[in-house]
């Protein structure tokens, strides 16, 4: 992209509009993210060059030195719902590959927030900022657009220190530390942002400027632990490490010294004990084709080293409630090294890495779990690489994990339980299907079936070969046998799939029948009949093309 001057006499490039749609990277973006309705950014500009920025230490280009077009921003606000209550927040860049900036910077940005305010007329709206612009006649013209809030990032009250984490002049150190008064005097809300970097400035001068902030009024104070990549210049890693121990102390003694004042440790892993797991674990037991309707029997968890602790104590709590077994392997940030550890900067590469690895402990596992918050909207990585590749290569069913416990299967298909009432409909057409088989009525058998031929277990049936075929595996069923068990899952809007287990002269190869339902009109009739022996949730199948032991192979069905 071309390079151009802005008012601040920066190089910039611009956004990549496109001028007949409205367009740009950060829309682009905007719908990679999934298309939040409380995120607005508008700049990848910054003033200042922090000593633990992270746009010179990425693994990979990201987008910087460049403003969102007034017309991108037009196009956004036209698709978000008007009724849209919660907060805007506009200096944020997600999912991450374009550099967060300067809002304040943005040549229109007095006309971008009197569109915003515009179409959201008493929403909170939020900046980031190291406060550098904040002199009062800024804090005039901002105050009319209230309500605001403010995240002031703080990392020293000292002017000296705070020009060389943010390599600026002191002169604009000054402006920072005396914004905080002119916001309390315009009545706008602020919160604190500091990054904890005791080789430069000492644990007493990060506990002063925690002070100054909650003195000078400050809602809430974002505590965060310096991170630094493999890219990062020895000399400089020495300079912003901070062992995480010590870290930890400190957040520990601003809680007994600030009781009852908000603080938020970043990263914060006490979200990591939100992730509802016995969930998750019941999920892995509901029926799944590779196994004829049983759980899937070895899990694997790839989860980031910052969650591993949590996680595995978790899984293990609940390990002896569910009947199959959960193994957890800690993901290795090999993308950017250093010290990162949290899972929304993991990459498909490093999922593999460790998936690799993993499996040769565990070769049986036949179900991984990834967690979400590495990718976008669209199952990507931050360099774009579909999450579709670990499946792919790894060969195992793999599920995207969400932070409430959801799941998302990246290849394949899950199962939906078909609503309670729906269950009485299909358990009738069962029992009149068995009764008419009992008594060899074979016309009222036959007016339950879809059409024929039929697909069933042994191959595509005519009208008398099915006779033939239910007759036999009749002969199984133990003499006054009672159903052991019936599960129904939903496959789609007009198929539901019944899977049942009956006991048979020996206890230990129940019968395994699956029916798929399929609507006909306002009816239900059955499309597809298989039939196996062995305990549905102890069936083992390596492969879905592979035939399973004790049972017949589930012909492709392209409908499915």
């Amino acid at each position: 992209m071309k390079a151009k001057k802005d008012l601040f006499g920066m190089n910039r490039r611009d956004s990549g509009l496109s001028p007949e749609t409205g367009e740009d990277l950060f829309f682009r973006e905007w719908l990679a993210a999934g298309q939040p309705p409380e995120q607005i950014s508008i700049s990848a500009v910054c003033n200042a060059r922090c000593l633990f920025c992270s746009n010179r230490m990425n693994p990979f280009s990201i987008k910087q030195n460049m403003f969102r077009d007034v017309e991108s921003v037009k196009l956004q606000l036209s698709l978000v719902s008007a009724s849209h209550s919660g907060e805007i927040y506009m200096s944020d860049s997600l999912p991450g590959r374009i550099s967060e900036g300067e809002a304040f910077l943005h040549p229109h940005f007095f006309d971008i927030l009197t569109l915003v305010r515009e179409r959201f007329l008493t929403n909170r709206i939020h900046f980031t900022t190291n406060a550098s612009l904040l002199d009062e006649p800024f804090i005039q013209k901002l105050a009319p657009f209230r309500p605001l809030e403010i995240n002031v990032s703080l990392h020293s009250t000292q002017p000296k220190l705070w020009a060389q984490i943010f390599q600026r002049p002191q002169t604009l150190a000054h402006i920072a530390l005396k914004s905080l008064n002119l916001l309390k005097k315009y009545h706008i809300d602020f919160t604190g942002n500091i990054v904890s970097l005791p080789r430069i400035c000492g644990w007493d001068d990060i506990e002063n400027t925690f002070a100054f902030l909650a003195a000078e009024g400050a809602k809430s104070t974002l505590l965060w632990w310096p991170g630094f990549s493999k890219k990062t210049p020895p000399e400089l890693r020495k300079k912003i490490g901070c062992p995480w121990e010590e870290f930890q102390g400190f957040v520990q003694r601003m809680r007994e010294k600030f009781p009852g004042y908000p603080i938020v440790p970043q990263p914060n892993l006490s979200e990591i004990l939100k992730l509802p797991v016995k969930r998750i674990m019941d999920f892995t037991l509901r029926g799944n084709l590779r196994t004829f309707g049983g759980a899937f029997h070895q899990v694997l968890w790839l989860v980031s080293e910052a969650a591993y602790p949590d996680i595995s104590r978790m899984v293990g709590r609940h390990a002896k409630d569910v009947s199959n077994a959960h193994h957890l392997f800690p993901v290795k940030n090999s993308s950017y090294g250093g010290n990162i550890r949290v899972s929304g900067l993991l990459m498909v590469s490093d999922f593999l890495a460790a998936g690799e690895e993993a499996l040769r402990r565990w070769p049986d596992t036949d179900l991984i779990l990834i967690p979400q918050t590495a990718f976008d909207a669209f199952y990507r990585d931050l360099q774009k690489t579909p999450a579709l590749k670990i499946p792919e290569l790894l060969k195992r069913a793999t599920w995207l994990i969400f932070e409430n416990g959801d799941y998302h299967p990246l290849r394949g298909r899950g199962f939906v339980k078909p609503e309670s009432d729906a269950r009485k409909r299909f358990e009738k057409v069962i029992r009149l299907f068995d009764e008419s088989i009992r008594e060899c009525n074979w016309d009222a058998v036959a007016s339950l079936v879809v059409s024929f031929p039929v697909p069933t277990s042994e191959g595509i049936l005519n009208q008398d070969q099915l006779r033939v075929f239910l007759v036999r595996s009749q002969c199984h069923v133990a003499s006054g046998a009672d159903l052991e068990r019936r599960v129904f899952e939903k496959l789609d809007d007009r198929r539901i799939l019944c899977m049942e287990d009956w006991p048979t002269e020996d206890p230990s190869e129940p019968l395994s029948r699956w029916f798929i339902f399929s609507k006909i009109g306002s009816d239900w009739k059955i499309e597809m009949i298989f039939l196996g022996h062995g305990p549905a949730d102890q069936a083992r199948d390596p492969s879905p093309l592979q035939p399973r032991d004790g049972h017949p192979e589930m012909p492709v069905v392209p409908s499915l």
